[in-house]
Parts: C-alpha cells; sequence; structure tokens
C-alpha cells in the first residue's frame, strides 16, 4: 500500500513516527512523507526506503501560524493545500496522519479529489488538555489569541475524521469511547511507545557519555518542564541534601524557554547546586552509556488527563536501562510499574521524598526492580511485539474492513 505520512514538525527528532516508519517499510508498505524542514536543508537526514517532502520554514514562522490556528487558520489551509497536492502527485492510497490537529487538513486535504482514501489519525497525546498546559497558551492576551479551550470543542469532529484511531494506552481509547460513543470500539488501535530494542543494542558509546559523579545519581532524562514535575522534583531533592542525605541528580534534556527562568534559580540554589549535574542534550546512541553511570530513573509527571493518556517514552527506556523507576501515579505508567514491579510511584512529594530516601540505601530492590524492568522489555513491550497492532490497521484498510 502507498501510505502517506503527514507530520507538522521535523520527521528525524520523532522518535515514535520514524519507528513506526520503520515497521510499516518492512512489511512492504510504500512510505511518502510530508513534513517540515527547519533550519538548512543541507542538515536534513534521509531516512533509507522512504519518501520525504520536506516544508521548509523558519520554525519562529510556524510558531506563529499555530499560535493563532484557532483564530486565524491559515496554518491549517496550507497544510490542506500541500496534503491535497501531496497524495495527488504519488498517487496515496492511505493517510497516516500525526496529532489531532491536522486531522481537519488531512480531511480537507482529500476531500476535493473525489477518490476514497482511508486515513488513520494516530494521537500522540491527550491534545485538548495538554494544549491548556503549555506556558505558550497561559497569560490573558496568550490565552485569548490561542483559545485553547476550543480544541475540546473540536475534538469530537476531528476524529470523527478518521477512519483509525491509533492511542497510546487503554486508558485513553476508554476515555474517548465514554466521550464519543458515535466512534466504533473496532476503530480504535493501541500502539504504546515502546523501543527497538535491536536499535539500542547497536549503539556503540561506552566512553562518549563518561562522567564522574558521586554516587548514587538520580536520573532524570527527557524535556524538561513544570508540566513535566521539575520543579516537584528539584523541591524533593534539595529536601533530601538538607537532611544529610547524599545523591547528585542528573538532568539531561532541553530546558522549555517558559520555565527556564525558575530551572536556573532552583538549580543554582546553593543547598542543592554542587549536588547538581545539568547536560542539555545527549545523542540518543549515548543512552544506554548515561545508563550504566546512573542508579535511579526519575518521571515526576504531574498527574493530569494529558499525562494520562499513555506510557511516556522515558519509562520503556529507563527499562532498558535496568534502572529502578521513581514515578508520580499517573494511572498507565503506575499501572505498568505495579504489574512488572520495576519502580515504586508515589502520589504526594512527601512520598516521593521517602521513595526516593529510601531506595537510595536499598541497592538490592533497586537492582532487583531494574532487572523487572528489562526482561519485562526483552518479552513484551517491544516493537517485535507489538508491531502487529500497527500492521493491522493497513491490513484492515486494504480488505475494507
Amino acid at each position: 500500500m502507498r501510505i502517506g505520512v503527514i507530520i507538522d514538525n521535523e520527521l528525524n527528532h520523532d522518535i515514535r513516527v520514524v519507528q513506526e516508519l520503520q515497521v510499516l517499510r518492512e512489511a512492504g508498505h510504500q512510505l511518502f512523507v510530508l513534513c517540515f524542514g527547519f533550519g538548512p536543508k543541507d542538515k536534513h537526514q534521509a531516512i533509507e526506503g522512504i519518501h520525504i517532502e520536506r516544508i521548509y520554514l523558519k520554525q519562529s514562522v510556524k510558531n506563529i501560524l499555530f499560535f493563532v490556528l484557532n483564530r486565524l487558520p491559515i496554518y491549517e489551509w496550507m497544510w490542506t493545500r500541500r496534503i491535497r497536492h501531496f497524495v495527488k502527485k504519488n498517487d496515496i492510497e492511505a493517510l497516516h496522519v500525526h496529532d489531532l490537529y491536522m486531522s481537519r487538513a488531512a480531511y480537507q486535504g482529500v476531500k476535493t479529489l473525489k477518490k476514497r482514501i482511508p486515513f488513520v489519525l494516530d494521537l500522540h497525546e491527550n491534545y485538548p488538555t495538554a494544549v491548556k498546559l503549555y506556558n505558550w497558551t497561559k497569560g490573558g492576551l496568550r490565552g485569548f489569541i490561542a483559545a485553547p479551550s476550543q480544541w475540546k470543542h473540536k475534538e469530537k469532529k476531528y476524529l470523527g475524521y478518521a477512519d483509525k484511531i491509533i492511542t497510546l494506552s487503554e486508558d485513553f481509547k476508554a476515555d474517548l469511547l465514554a466521550q464519543y460513543p458515535q466512534l466504533q470500539a473496532g476503530n480504535f488501535i493501541v500502539y504504546p511507545n515502546v523501543p527497538d530494542i535491536k536499535k539500542f543494542n547497536s549503539y556503540t558509546d561506552k566512553e562518549g557519555m563518561k562522567i564522574d559523579l558521586p554516587a548514587p545519581v538520580l536520573l532524570y532524562f527527557g524535556a524538561i518542564a513544570e508540566r513535566r514535575g521539575i520543579f516537584v522534583l528539584l523541591r524533593v531533592f534539595k529536601a533530601m541534601i538538607s537532611k544529610g542525605h547524599q545523591a547528585t541528580l542528573l538532568l539531561v534534556g532541553p530546558v522549555d524557554k517558559a520555565d527556564r527562568e525558575m530551572f536556573d534559580k532552583m538549580t543554582n540554589d546553593v543547598t542543592v547546586q554542587k549536588h547538581i549535574r545539568y547536560i542539555p542534550w545527549i545523542d540518543i546512541s549515548s543512552l544506554p552509556a548515561l545508563f550504566a553511570q546512573s542508579h535511579i530513573a526519575l518521571a515526576p509527571f504531574l498527574k493530569n488527563p494529558q499525562h494520562e493518556s499513555g506510557i511516556a517514552n522515558k519509562i520503556f527506556q529507563y527499562m532498558y536501562g535496568k534502572l529502578p523507576i521513581v514515578a508520580s501515579d499517573c494511572k498507565p505508567q503506575k499501572d505498568l510499574i505495579d504489574k512488572v514491579q520495576c519502580g515504586v510511584t508515589y502520589h504526594t512529594e512527601e512520598a516521593f521524598f521517602e521513595v526516593l530516601t529510601g531506595l537510595i540505601k536499598d541497592t538490592e530492590t533497586c537492582r532487583k526492580l531494574g532487572e523487572n524492568g528489562y526482561h519485562a522489555l526483552i518479552n513484551e513491550y517491544n516493537i517485535e511485539k507489538m508491531k502487529s497492532r500497527l500492521l493491522s490497521v493497513y491490513e484492515s484498510l486494504s480488505t475494507g474492513c
């Protein structure tokens, strides 16, 4: 099948999308991608066996157009036109569209072609909830222009455009079916952010990320933002150090611009400054080497409908690293952690403190939890075990079922 993939971002940086493309390509599908290309054209990498068409645009321009989308839908109009041309030029037989807000553009893009082209809507998150949490939508003027509450009103219609809907978890699927009973349960597919074990095993960077930090090392890996619980983590870590517990907090990932000032203030606090190491970015190939030098992995997401829509990449990545996980009790990640016994979840900051201070003294429990997570990942939570779910989507489309 000739599948057109639509993503309003740079392709190569989206782990989930790239892995899905690889699964579909290995199954024999022809893949065509329409995405953005930010920056110089010569910096964008090709992906073997996949045709990539990029819309070259300054990211600042894209951000502005997206920011005003609910007031002036130029962004949606642009994508509608580009999708129509893309589908026609490449003789696309099915579309795979990423993120709720791209649904209408995809639907309108093929509507005038007088050709039946089914499309799959891949929901990376609970967008109507997530958009309210982003700092760029907060404040009187920004909130008025971005109008984030409109996405909840649009959700029913945008979901209804799709022939198939992919969610990150059973919980998110059940939530959408409860809200919108007109949707058919049989049209949903659950496909979590599981990793490609073979790819992780191929990473050979053992020394490039060699760092010398006092043990135990508490690792947070991923985007750093208030909504991801980073300030909760920093408060708990300060309390630990203040009470004489010895540990190093290793933070790896980009800081949200809106949260930078508070992040700098908290990490430069004299109580914790010498106990924190911050690395803005690492190549993904260095991740196993980073895990080998860490002792406990952290996922302190704030509990809300957005973070309860699926299990974050980092949970599975931590499992690969054989690290015990300390996480907030967002339901999907709590269910997984409890099921495979790969960590401990908490509900309050006080409980977070107790869990951390207990685990840093109990190396044997940490070892067992880490081993449990790794074995569960190898045996169940990986692409090889889950890819049949994704492939079944296109099998059903090709047969008309």
